[in-house]
C-alpha cells in the first residue's frame, strides 16, 4: 500500500510539473490545490495509473473525467481565491470541484446525472473536502439561493450561456465555459466572460471539446 501511495504521489508531482511547463498553472493557490488533491481517487481503481496523464479518461459512470490540462486552465482563468463563492455546473466525479474547494473557495457544484452525483458524494465524503456542497439538479438554473458568485465554471459545452447563470454572477465575477455545440462539427472555444462596470468582457482562451450541457 505504501509503495502504491508513493507511486501515485510521484505521478501527481509529474502531472503538476507538466502543467507548470505548459503554462496551465500560473499562481501558487492553484498549484497548492493540484498538489493536495489525489486525482486517482476520482477514477475507478483500474484507471488509477492513467489518472495523471494528459487527456480525458472515459469512466464507467457515463461521462469522462476532464483532462488535468483543461481543469488547470479553467480554474486559473476563474481567478478563484480564499473566501470566494464559486458555482460549478457539471460535477462529474468531482475532481474539478475538489480543486476549486482546495483553492479556499466555497463551492456549490451541480450534477444532473444521479449516478455521477452519488459517486462524487461518496468520494468527497471519503476525502472530507472542505467548503463543498454537492447538488443533484439542473445546472442551467444555477443556485440562486447561494448567489451571487465570484466565479462560475462549466464543465460542459453551451451555446448560448444560460441567462440564469449570468444573472447569478457577482460584479467583477468571471464565467469560464466551453462555448459551442458538442453535437456538431464546429470546434468549441474555451471562453471567459468578466462582469465589469461597463458590461461583459469576453476573452477566448483556446480550442476545446466538452460534452454538452444536459438541462
Amino acid at each position: 500500500m505504501a509503495l502504491r501511495s508513493e507511486h501515485m504521489l510521484r505521478a501527481r508531482l509529474s502531472m503538476v510539473a507538466r502543467l507548470l511547463r505548459e503554462g496551465r498553472i500560473e499562481d501558487w493557490t492553484v498549484l497548492r490545490a493540484f498538489l493536495r488533491v489525489p486525482r486517482q481517487a476520482f477514477v475507478p481503481p483500474e484507471l488509477a495509473r492513467a489518472a495523471h496523464g494528459p487527456g480525458a479518461l472515459d469512466l464507467p459512470w457515463g461521462q469522462p473525467i476532464t483532462c488535468p490540462e483543461f481543469v488547470a486552465t479553467m480554474v486559473t482563468a476563474a481567478r478563484v481565491g480564499a473566501g470566494y463563492r464559486v458555482l460549478e455546473v457539471g460535477t462529474g466525479t468531482g475532481y474539478q470541484a475538489a480543486i476549486l474547494a482546495r483553492c479556499g473557495a466555497e463551492v456549490v457544484s451541480i450534477e444532473v446525472r444521479e449516478a455521477l452525483h452519488t459517486q462524487a458524494a461518496r468520494i468527497h465524503a471519503e476525502l472530507q473536502t472542505p467548503g463543498l456542497e454537492l447538488r443533484l439538479g439542473d445546472g442551467a438554473l444555477g443556485a440562486p439561493d447561494r448567489a451571487p458568485f465570484n466565479a462560475i465554471v462549466l464543465g460542459c459545452a453551451v451555446d448560448p450561456l444560460p441567462p440564469a447563470l449570468l444573472a447569478q454572477l457577482a460584479p467583477g465575477g468571471r464565467v469560464v465555459f466551453p462555448e459551442g455545440d458538442a453535437n456538431g462539427d464546429r470546434l468549441q472555444t474555451l471562453v471567459v466572460l468578466e462582469n465589469t462596470p461597463t458590461g461583459l468582457v469576453r476573452e477566448a482562451l483556446r480550442a476545446a471539446w466538452f460534452v454538452p450541457l444536459v438541462s
